[in-house]
């Protein structure tokens, strides 16, 4: 803890490390660390990972703000492998089974798999569930000791084994016929002790990777065993992109949810002119570039504590192109080549994804844009919490002739997944006693792959032929299709998102950053129309109205008409549905209307 700094409010202490005694940012943060953790406890967000670095070649890579995907990415590509050795294993073992007992098998293995057919693919770290506390806040001791556990475990499947044999032990079969004891110790070995095998190794993967590498205060990775193979755009690897080729509605993807919007458009007049004068106003003595260049000075003054009344420790300022994917064949204000290079242009279909990333003089001449695919966005952000929790306000600010337009939007990440935060909770006496639960975990993980021995296994064995008739196809529809979506469809660190906040005073920090941000953009909007001469009376009533006499919901619902503000009024007969924020339920936010 210190007592301020060169760039910080004097005398306010700043909290200079993370509560888990992590250096705040980098690429290697407590958020990269939580998403490497995720890849090896939930299949399906490691299949999403290599999915979006590995296997897409087109689309666009939406960000994720605050995290280095490389670790990601190398973390998920060890866990798919540890998975496809524990599915040929178990496969393996399947097909002796079913070479010396068929009809036992095929009855195992159906019957396992209507067990199992809820089982989901999240799993936690052997011990961690019983040191979480209960409702009454008492931790719940483990009482059953692992081993019983895996005796109880076992008891269950040998036994429902054994009857299996009993029923089918009778059937007459040409090249081999088992009594009942046969087909019972064929299935102990092959359908239970096999699976059990494989799946234990597996388990003991993902133990050593959480226990060892991905604790806190574990170093990370060596930048040498980094995927170096895969064309990783440049906000895959801990850089910012300012420009985002998105899909859909949604252009700020990558940003959480929305929490607060509102806009406004206003009449720039000069402050002696009045209406119903017969002289001409005078021309609009600023433009879309003044209007952007101000406002991002102000805020980074707002961020590098330079500002004299107010300071935003962590604030990034950065000006962002939005355009949408099915645009880029076809788009004319930056032309195909801002998002390809010319030999990626070649041929009838683009290589590669569209890039992430302008060039400066690019990025002004899309300023003050207001019709058309192209936009421009002035984004004030905030990374708190070690990368767990980011602010994103997004301003759209034009001077079309003399009126002015602002547009604002501001979105809240946030904490990644509680499930994906075990290694935190790890102790000497849970590492110590990980070897009986982790085979208790094993017996129930080689439920998976066995439920479905021969999908998977083949899944495993024709990944690869898949992969290129899945490109194939797609060039094939890029060629034919001129309009065809080169967008963003997900995050990966939003799909890692909680949708909830951890501590109160996340949600305390995420409100008061974006209300100083907020006024922060209109006092540099009054500072610049006093500056001309401008007029500054209904700006100061537009942001009377925002900041004051907006609708604020922090939880709960509302039906009904509702109004607010001098002068609202309400109109009935039309239903209404409360915005989801980032705490699932009703937005957090305001939203103004001009």
């Amino acid at each position: 803890m210190t007592t301020g700094h060169a760039g910080g409010t004097p005398g306010i202490p700043r909290q200079e490390t993370d509560p888990r005694g992590e250096p705040p940012g980098g690429s290697w943060n407590a958020t990269t660390r939580y998403m490497c953790a995720g890849a090896h406890l939930d299949e399906g967000f490691a299949r999403a990972v290599v999915e979006e670095l590995r296997h897409e070649a087109h689309r666009a890579c939406a960000p994720s703000y605050g995290v280095d995907l490389r670790y990601v990415c190398l973390h998920a590509e060890r866990a798919l492998e540890e998975i496809r050795r524990r599915d040929l294993g178990v496969m393996g073992s399947v097909a002796v089974a079913f070479l010396l007992a068929p009809l036992t098998t095929v009855v195992y293995v159906y019957a396992l798999k209507l067990t199992a057919a809820g089982a989901g693919r999240r799993r936690a770290l052997p011990g961690v569930r019983a040191a979480q506390r209960g409702p009454d806040g008492r931790e719940r001791l483990e009482r059953e000791h692992p081993l019983q556990k895996l005796m109880g475990a076992l008891g269950i499947r040998l036994l429902a084994l054994f009857g299996i044999s009993a029923l089918t032990a009778g059937v007459p079969l040409p090249w081999f016929s088992p009594g009942t004891g046969g087909a019972f110790l064929v299935g102990a070995v092959f359908l239970v002790g096999g699976p059990w095998f494989f799946a234990w190794r597996q388990q003991e993967s993902v133990w050593r990777a959480i226990s060892r590498e991905l604790v806190p205060g574990a170093a990370p990775a060596r930048k040498a065993d980094l995927p170096s193979d895969v064309d990783l755009p440049r906000s895959a690897t801990g850089g910012d992109a300012n420009l985002i080729v998105y899909s859909g509605y949604q252009p700020f993807v990558g940003a959480g949810a929305e929490v607060s919007s509102w806009s406004f458009a206003m009449r720039l007049r000069h402050k002696d002119h009045r209406p119903g004068e017969d002289r001409e106003p005078e021309p609009c003595p600023i433009d879309s570039g003044d209007l952007v260049e101000h406002l991002r000075e102000r805020l980074t003054r707002l961020g590098t504590g330079a500002e004299p009344a107010d300071s935003v420790r962590g604030l990034e300022v950065s000006e962002k192109v939005f355009v949408h994917g099915e645009e880029l064949l076809s788009e004319t204000v930056l032309g195909r080549h801002a998002y390809w290079s010319e030999r990626a242009l070649a041929g009838r279909v683009p290589r590669g994804r569209p890039a992430d990333h302008l060039e400066p003089e690019r990025v002004a001449g899309t300023r003050g844009l207001i019709d058309g695919p192209v936009r421009h966005c002035l984004c004030a952000q905030v990374r708190s919490w070690d990368g767990d929790l980011v602010l994103s306000v997004f301003l759209q600010a034009a001077v079309n002739g003399a009126t002015l337009y602002l547009q604002s939007n501001t979105l809240v990440l946030t904490p990644v997944r509680e499930e994906y935060r075990q290694a935190d909770n790890l102790t000497e006496r849970q590492e110590a006693g990980s070897g009986g639960r982790l085979a208790v975990d094993a017996l129930s993980a080689s439920t998976v792959s066995l439920s479905a021995p021969l999908t998977r296994a083949v899944d495993v064995l024709t990944e690869s032929s898949r992969l290129e008739k899945r490109r194939k196809r797609q060039r094939e529809v890029i060629e034919h299709n001129r309009r065809y979506d080169f967008g963003a469809r997900r995050s990966l660190r939003q799909m890692a998102a909680s949708g909830n906040y951890r501590s109160f005073f996340q949600h305390v920090d995420a409100s008061r950053t974006g209300k100083q941000i907020e006024l922060q953009v209109f006092a540099a909007l009054l500072d610049l129309l006093a500056r001309h001469d401008l007029d500054t009376g209904e700006l100061e009533e537009r942001r009377n109205t925002i900041l004051n006499n907006g609708i604020i919901m922090t939880g709960g619902s509302m039906s009904g008409s509702v109004a607010a503000g001098q002068g609202a009024t309400a109109l009935s007969g039309q239903a209404s549905r409360p915005k989801t924020g980032a705490s699932g339920g009703a937005a957090p936010g305001r939203q103004a209307a001009s």
